[in-house]
């Protein structure tokens, strides 16, 4: 007979841990059905109120701790291993700004505040209309925390317009600091100081992470979903979301290769059928995408450097 244990997850905690919710559920042995979870909290409101008017079931709960979206699939960078293929892009590809606008509407419908929200790539200040994209995503998430991915090579050759777009919709920058940038990135940090502009400098990445498989498992798929960091990352593209940015990258290494890794793991925004609780469900289980990724004790790491082509397999897949 299992005990019902029942837990109440803080919105603004999520920033502390909640966001990697599939792994917090394993190792504290609490169903989803368990679990629920406040709006966002005033606390001087607090007190006038009774504690059920402001809580509500998880999966009922239209909120979730993080999206991110590509508007730019290529990069300048052109990693090795870039585990969202963006070295293997090789032909431009930027979504449509009023198909995008579209796309956030119908998402908007399951889910009415986002804690926080990344605009990344590949490069996304290769995106011309990246100050567009930034504008809508605030009109629909106007309380989220806002980012920009970046490699930061081109901030310096932004347009004023640019800044003044990221201190209007209260947007940050964040900057992965690759070896190519050393010589550049205290610059760059001067730069945007200069300008107000919030900014977050990662360690710098030496290494790349080679995660997936060519030859499709059987065991242990479930406990590499709900362990895995990037199935937390759920991924809006093209009038669909997955858990992760696989379903929708995988095309391009499938395409170089002349592979067939499933690329499902799509869920349909624009189906009228779809509620809050099957969305956020479904981003709770795995896919058959999921079979050709590794458990994170069989991941190999190789050193950080720019792909010289034609690329090879042991670029991308642990061999």
């Amino acid at each position: 007979m299992r005990v019902a244990r029942k837990i109440i997850v803080l919105r603004e905690s999520s920033l502390d841990g909640v966001w990697t919710l599939p792994r917090f559920i394993v190792r504290m042995g609490i169903e989803i059905n368990d679990i629920w979870m406040t709006e966002r909290l005033d606390f001087f409101d607090i007190p006038n109120r009774n504690i059920l008017t402001f809580i509500k079931p998880y999966l009922e709960n239209k909120f979730l701790t993080y999206l991110e979206f590509h508007i730019a699939d290529t990069c300048n960078l052109n990693c090795r291993g870039c585990s969202h293929y963006a070295s293997l892009a090789r032909k431009e590809h930027y979504p449509n700004i009023k198909f995008f606008a579209n796309d956030l509407q119908m998402l908007h419908l399951r889910i009415e505040d986002i804690l926080i929200i990344r605009i990344l790539g590949g490069e996304p200040l290769l995106n011309r209309d990246i100050e567009e994209y930034i504008k809508v995503t605030r009109k629909f998430y106007p309380q989220s925390e806002l980012w920009i991915v970046t490699n930061g090579l081109l901030l310096m050759k932004m347009p004023d317009s640019f800044y003044e777009t990221l201190l209007e919709e209260r947007c940050k920058i964040g900057i992965s600091f690759y070896p190519a940038l050393t010589d550049k990135i205290q610059e760059i940090c001067v730069f945007l100081k200069n300008r107000n502009i919030s900014c977050y400098v990662s360690p710098m990445i030496k290494e790349f992470i080679l995660s997936r498989t060519i030859n499709p498992r059987d065991d242990k798929v479930e406990d590499i979903f709900l362990n895995c960091a990037s199935a937390t990352c759920n991924n809006l593209y093209e009038g669909k979301i997955a858990a992760c940015y696989l379903p929708f990258v995988t095309k391009y290494f499938n395409s170089y290769f002349k592979q067939n890794f499933p690329e499902d793991g799509q869920i349909d925004l624009y189906d009228s059928k779809l509620t809050t609780a099957e969305l956020k469900q479904k981003l709770m289980m795995p896919f058959e995408n999921c079979r050709y990724c590794l458990d994170s004790s069989e991941y190999i790491k190789i050193p950080w450097s720019s792909l010289k082509y034609p690329s090879c397999l042991s670029d991308w897949i642990a061999m």
